[in-house]
């Protein structure tokens, strides 16, 4: 009873060239903590205002409509935020912690001098909600041993790229879809608007540096 997505990718060459996605319970319009929480698609259900579908093609843009609405009239062009101070933006991550770890999130944050609360939402919904603009940063620190499949973002990605947006994992290394069923990460996707994301990737080098940087750095020295 909370968000969810219906999605599709297509994949041509090992590139993301097509993606779709059917928020029903998503309001076209501002989303609160509410909309996150269980008993969401409940409170929803019936609201006119209610139900998105997004998708972009490939160098086409991407756009949203009304998810019931057939008119082809009813879809309008999309671009992530054009917001550069990270003080002020609004981050998005997961519900279930065990999926992404909200104690990196949270120190990124403090990092950036984020003063916002995360915006907790379940499926690529967040995908939607940052490529127009109602969420600055998505942020994704799974576990060490979870494996991110590549149908979890295929169709996000290409619609926040195509809106403006950058989504790599936390090396800066843009997402590679031509490896299999799993995407190859360094810790974590990251994605934002072009200038949030630079900052990101800096915040996240001091947050959650790589494996071995931490290790370097934590061994003793003289030995």
């Amino acid at each position: 009873m909370r968000q969810y997505a219906v999605c599709l990718g297509m994949l041509q060459d090992g590139e993301v060239v097509l993606g779709v996605l059917g928020c029903p319970n998503l309001p076209q319009g501002p989303v609160s903590d509410e909309d996150g929480r269980s008993g969401a698609a409940a409170r929803a259900v019936g609201q006119s205002h209610v139900g998105c579908l997004f998708s972009a093609l490939r160098n086409h843009g991407a756009y949203v409509a009304p998810l019931w609405d057939e008119r082809e009239e009813a879809a309008v062009r999309i671009h992530v935020s054009d917001l550069s101070d990270a003080s002020a933006a609004r981050f998005m991550e997961s519900v279930d912690s065990r999926h992404s770890s909200h104690d990196t999130s949270a120190a990124m944050a403090r990092e950036l001098g984020v003063v916002l609360p995360p915006l907790r939402m379940d499926s690529q919904v967040k995908y939607g909600l940052l490529s127009r603009g109602c969420g600055s940063i998505f942020m994704r620190f799974p576990p060490p041993s979870y494996r991110e499949k590549i149908w979890d973002h295929a169709a996000g990605f290409v619609i926040v790229e195509e809106a403006g947006g950058r989504v790599t994992d936390a090396g800066g290394t843009r997402l590679d879809f031509s490896r299999g069923r799993y995407l190859q990460l360094d810790r974590g996707i990251i994605a934002a608007p072009p200038v949030l994301h630079e900052q990101l990737l800096r915040a996240a080098a001091k947050v959650a540096p790589p494996a071995a940087a931490a290790a370097a750095t934590a061994a003793p020295v003289g030995l």
